[in-house]
């Protein structure tokens, strides 16, 4: 896990209890993400979480993560479908939101964000990570509807280099971030719930 510690002279006195405290930080912090389900986000822009569950559950497990992918949007497109295979335990899809801005009259449309979902259901847990994330920018046209400004699409790691110092883009990365991780929380809830329920 990467640690945004840096440690002066005056700390490196204590150099000892230290590295005795940060070892118990990160043990306490893997028991306890991977008690309920370990993600993480990299500078890269792939978020991950992996979930446990009992073997016997493996057939409910598959189909709530179906479900879960069934359901994903993806901006202006009426039909998204998923790309299974329950063979090898594996689901593909794409999914999507919207970027906005609010002004002093009203909130418009800065853009879209559009990433992939894998799945991979194995014998006893389940691999969700969301990757490939870009920003299409979009701008009103003639007719007052927001649509995409050109077909170019801008990588998530490419926009955090270039807007870094951006007041609005600062938010939106915020909203990025707690977006595809409220993905995978609902991901998470949603085989708690099924899970919780077969135990009860």
């Amino acid at each position: 896990m990467h640690s945004e510690y840096k440690p002066d002279g005056r700390a490196c006195d204590h150099g000892p209890f230290l590295l005795f405290e940060f070892f118990v930080f990160q043990c306490l912090f893997f028991v306890s993400t991977s008690a309920w389900g370990l993600s993480f986000a990299s500078d890269s822009g792939r978020y991950e979480r992996r979930i446990r569950f009992d073997a016997a559950d493996h057939s409910r497990v598959w189909d709530t993560a179906l479900k879960f992918a069934n359901d994903l949007k993806y901006p202006e497109r009426m039909e998204n479908q998923p790309e299974s295979d329950k063979l090898n335990g594996q689901i593909h899809a794409n999914f999507g939101f919207y970027l906005y801005q609010q002004t002093a009259f009203l909130k418009q449309v800065d853009g879209v964000i559009t990433a992939e979902v894998d799945i991979q259901v194995k014998d006893d847990f389940i691999l969700a990570a969301i990757h490939d994330i870009y920003f299409i920018d979009y701008a009103r046209d003639r007719y007052g509807k927001f649509s995409p400004k050109t077909s170019r699409k801008f990588a998530l790691p490419e926009l955090k280099e270039k807007k870094k110092n951006n007041k609005i883009w600062q938010e939106h990365f915020i909203t990025i971030d707690e977006n595809l991780n409220q993905l995978l929380n609902e991901l998470q809830k949603s085989l708690d719930d099924i899970l919780n329920s077969s135990s009860g």
